[in-house]
């Protein structure tokens, strides 16, 4: 009843999508990658501040042109009040991740990355075959134009379990 596949298998009945590719992280884990990629520099365009006593969270990274190690990149992640900065979480996530994706492709061999990925494994848990061909879709990912969609739907019970059935 535990563990990655378990996982796996819930996001598959919460959004009808079977994933064969994915990643589990800590927040640890994730600060390690970015510290071993180096700073990722990119321009934020709203200031976040938010502060989660209960977690012993918070966040204060300003707008503008900036370098984010590690713990800054994992609190970008982590922000979640954008109703309060009027801005889409959506373009701040695939604008830094397009950055980060151009920062591994433009400075870094096969071989480098290999090594970058192996060293966080022990505490990142995924399935990834990475071939030439993939690699050939990361170069080219500043030519894409990344947008995250919220999905509509609802709960079904179906039998014994419930179900989310997306209305797209």
């Amino acid at each position: 009843t535990y563990g990655i596949e378990f996982l796996v298998e819930k996001i598959h009945a919460f959004t009808g999508i079977s994933i064969d590719k994915y990643a589990v992280f800590t927040p640890e884990s994730a600060a390690a990658f970015f510290d071993k990629i180096g700073p990722v520099t990119y321009t934020l365009k709203c200031d976040m501040n938010s502060v989660n006593d209960s977690r012993g969270i918070s966040i204060n990274i300003k707008s503008g042109s900036q370098k984010f190690d590690g713990k800054k990149a994992v609190d970008l992640l982590r922000f979640y009040d954008y109703d309060s900065v009027n801005v889409e979480k959506a373009d701040v996530l695939s604008g830094f991740l397009k950055r980060m994706i151009k920062k591994i492709t433009d400075g870094f061999t096969y071989d480098e990355m290999y090594d970058i990925i192996s060293s966080v494994s022990k505490t990142v848990f995924g399935r990834c075959e990475l071939d030439y061909e993939q690699i050939k879709v990361i170069c080219n990912m500043d030519k894409f134009d990344l947008k995250i969609f919220e999905l509509s739907g609802e709960e079904q019970l179906i039998g014994s379990e419930k179900y989310f059935i997306p209305n797209e």
